[in-house]
Parts: structure tokens; sequence; C-alpha cells
């Protein structure tokens, strides 16, 4: 034998001799890939976009002023926010425009006054009497008040709330997004005390809904309940509205914060996020509902009240939970109400 057969030998048996050993170690097997992106990657190929248009002037582009495919900016559109905490007016904003587009009709919000005043002085908001703008804030100051409300002083920022938020609460939000979007359009707030996954789930749900319209956006109230943005559809191996195990890549994230304040979140007015991001960021929904030192309460008045001084001085409404806003086909109970992750009208926090 030949010294370079012989050595071609030696090494065949050395390889054996390893992959035998490997085999041992691995539990007599072989030990395989671990799968990208953890447990929730799939294949580009097998992703299916859920959801409302996000098309080059498409349905959200004509609803914020903001292009998915060029997220800069929108100049003489209805976003971004008008002052630091009217992230809750551009939401419902977002919304009810989107779904007058649908309809064909003409936005009833197209600028940023639309929203409130320039000076955030709620009792400055206008009614478009005159000449002046038609202001959300001035219909929450005027027309939302909520029964057994206005929350005993100090109020809180709008006359819609049903607790001393800083900007505007969950209630303010879903009731303001029935009361300015067409006719049969039903919106609530949905609580999700399940945790992230079960909560970002039902999320993806409620925007890949086929209402008989069409698909709706959400509303999700992020980084703690710092702020408010838009979900319109998510990215997924199935459609999350119709099948349970769906997996959820992404999700399409209209952020109506001016981002010529300073970057804040991911820095700009519409990313993609990941399934990963979103349930894990602080940005997100990795944190649940905070009070903020105040700013972000639970309720005080109504049958959701709960915290010190209240009819439920232990329990949480909001705080320790994932809330959102979204819409649904319940046409019996008002938009005051509150719908658990089961979509059960809740009677209590």
């Amino acid at each position: 034998m030949r010294v370079l057969e012989r050595r071609l030998v030696f090494l065949g048996a050395a390889l054996l001799i390893l992959a035998f050993a490997l085999w041992v170690a691995g539990g007599r097997r072989f030990p395989t890939p671990a799968p990208q992106n953890g447990a929730r990657a799939a294949s580009a190929s097998t992703l299916t976009y859920y959801g409302g248009d996000i098309s080059a002037n498409g349905g959200m582009a004509v609803a914020t002023g903001v292009e998915a495919t060029n997220p800069s900016r929108p100049t003489n559109g209805p976003w971004p926010q008008f002052v630091r905490n009217y992230c809750f007016l551009a939401v419902v904003q977002a919304v009810v425009n989107y779904q007058y587009w649908v309809q064909g009709a003409a936005i009833p919000f197209p600028h940023q006054d639309n929203q409130g005043p320039a000076d955030g002085i709620a009792g400055d908001s206008t009614s478009g009497a005159n000449g002046t703008p038609w202001q959300i804030l001035y219909d929450m100051q005027n027309f939302m008040v909520p029964p057994g409300g206005p929350v005993p002083p100090p109020t809180g920022y709008t006359l819609a709330n049903i607790a001393r938020d800083f900007g505007g609460d969950p209630r303010a939000q879903a009731y303001a997004t029935w009361y300015e979007a067409p006719d049969q359009h039903y919106y609530h707030q949905y609580i999700y005390h399940n945790g992230v996954a079960a909560g970002t789930y039902g999320l993806a749900r409620g925007a890949a809904i086929s209402h008989w319209d069409g698909n709706s956006p959400d509303i999700a109230i992020v980084n703690h309940a710092l702020h408010s943005v838009v979900i319109p559809g998510v990215w997924a191996t199935a459609n999350p509205a119709t099948v349970n195990n769906a997996t959820i890549d992404s999700l399409a994230v209209y952020n109506p914060w001016d981002q010529n304040w300073g970057a804040y979140l991911n820095g700009a007015y519409y990313a993609r996020v990941s399934y990963s991001a979103w349930t894990t960021s602080d940005w997100w929904w990795g944190p649940t509902y905070n009070a903020n030192n105040g700013n972000d309460p639970d309720p005080v008045i109504g049958i959701y009240q709960a915290g010190p001084g209240t009819s439920h001085p232990t329990a949480h409404h909001w705080i320790g939970n994932y809330v959102s806003i979204q819409r649904d086909e319940d046409a019996v109970d008002s938009a005051e109400f509150s719908l658990n992750e089961n979509g059960q009208v809740m009677q209590g926090p």
C-alpha cells in the first residue's frame, strides 16, 4: 500500500471515530442546526400579509400621510401628532380616516390641527364653526363625557377620560374612534390578562379580521402606556383571524410621534416590527400597561374604577395588562365597555 493510500485510510478511520464520539455525546443522534430567530421563525416564502391597506397611496397612506415604502415625515398631512401628548388623538384620527377611505368618502380629519389646538389646551379646541378646524379633542370635551363624569378634580387632560390621565386614556380612545367612525363601525377596549403572546395574537386577530367592508386597523397602547400606535396588519404563516396556531412573524406599525422632537420608539413613522421585538422590547409590548408615576393611572369613576380611593382599592384595570382598541361586530354593548381576551364584556376591573 502506498504512503498516500495509507494516509487516506488512517484519515477515514479517524473521521469514523470522531463521528461515533459525536453520536454518543448527542444522545445517539447527530446534532441538528437550531432554528433561526427562535421557535417563531418562518421562511419568507410561507408568510402572507393579513390586514388593512399599507400600499403606496393606499388606505394608511391617505389616513396618516405616511407611506410605508418611504416612511419620512409627512408634509401637510394628517400626521404627525400636533402636540407632544396628542398621540391618543392622532391614532383615533388615523383609524377614522382609514374607515372613511374604505367607504370611498373624503377623510374627515386631513390635517394635524384636526387633532386639537396648537397650544395643547383642551378648552381651546374648536368645532369647525366659523372657519375653525373641526377637532377631535373638541368632540371629546363636549360629546364624550362618560356616565358619572367628568372625573372629579384633578380631572386629567380631557373630559372624555375615566382616569386622571396625562393625555387620553383607553376609554377616551375607544369611545372617540366609535363616535367619529362611519355608521355600523363598533370599537371597544380589549384588555389581555393572559400574557404578551396571547395578547399579541389577539391584536393580530383584530387586524386580520375581515369585516363587512374589509379590515380595520387596531390601536395599541405601547411603551408601558406612554404612547399609542396603529397596527393595520401582520405577516403570518396563516390568517390569525381564522386559525389559532398561525406563527406571527411581524407587525406593521405606524407611529404618530413627531421625530423632529427627537427619535422615539424606532425613530420612524412606519416600521415592520418583528414578533420578537414586539413581545420583548420596552418600546412595544415588552412591558405591560404602567401607571408611569401617575401619568397613566387606572380609572377612578365607573364600573372599572380601580386602586386606592376607589370601590376596588386592591384591583387594577389597565395596569399590569396589555391594552388595545379593536373593531368588532358588537353593536349591543356601548363603546364604554371593555372586553377581555375572550371577547367577553367585563363587568368590573
